[in-house]
């Protein structure tokens, strides 16, 4: 796949959940909004996985200041940086599990850790529809992962 259009349409017929939460830092604050995929698309890059990671093409949510300065209206606020810093800093989980954890938690619901793959379930369910939670720097897919699927 040579296009984050290809990359991101390829990844969304093939995902489990096609509503997303997405969040940033910005500011100092950290912000979350709900969207499709073409929202998001503007804040995606094709990258290369590093070879402890298989090697290869990944597509990855890497919103840059324009983006997050264009977006943060549509956005509500979820918490300070240094609260979710001071988050991230005592728990063994990394960014992306910690904001998973606090939007699965917002939504008054238990957060686990799983690993269930992006095509069989979302992140958290809201009104029986699922969504996947990304943070900035989040990995979508390899393009390994969806030749095998």
């Amino acid at each position: 796949m040579n296009t984050i259009q290809e990359f991101a349409n390829t990844y969304n017929q093939k995902s489990y959940s096609h509503k997303y939460i997405a969040g940033f830092e910005y500011k100092n604050s950290i912000y979350a909004f709900i969207c499709h995929i073409e929202e998001l698309k503007d804040a995606m890059v094709i990258d290369i996985a590093s070879a402890k990671n298989g090697g290869g093409k990944v597509l990855k949510y890497a919103p840059k200041k324009a983006y997050k300065e264009n977006m943060v209206a549509k956005c509500d606020m979820v918490m300070s940086t240094a609260e979710f810093e001071t988050m991230v800093k005592n728990s063994k989980y990394n960014r992306g599990e910690i904001f998973e954890k606090i939007i699965t938690e917002q939504y008054g619901q238990k957060w686990e850790k799983d690993n269930v793959p992006f095509h069989k379930g979302g992140d958290i369910v809201i009104d029986d529809t699922p969504y996947q939670i990304k943070f900035q720097k989040a990995t979508f897919c390899s393009e390994k992962q969806l030749a095998k699927i």
